[in-house]
């Protein structure tokens, strides 16, 4: 799988102790902007993207995600 694949590059080894992904804005495809609230395509290369909403964005661009319960995996329209 390719990174081009996800909105948004994460580790999953970023998991902090409430179980939310934290990653960089940097890591956005281009054109994407990861603004609170917003479901995006994430992941690694290395495993199938998952769904996560945006939790937090900082002015320094620090990104947190919740990964969504989601047995579909399904893209809202």
């Amino acid at each position: 799988m390719d990174v081009a694949d996800y909105d948004l590059w994460v580790d999953d080894h970023t998991i902090d102790d409430d179980g939310n992904i934290v990653t960089l804005a940097k890591y956005a495809r281009a054109g994407v902007e990861p603004e609170v609230g917003k479901v995006f395509l994430v992941g690694d290369g290395e495993q199938t993207p998952f769904r996560a909403r945006v939790l937090q964005r900082t002015d320094e661009g620090l990104v947190v995600l919740r990964a969504l319960d989601d047995p579909a995996n399904a893209l809202p329209a």
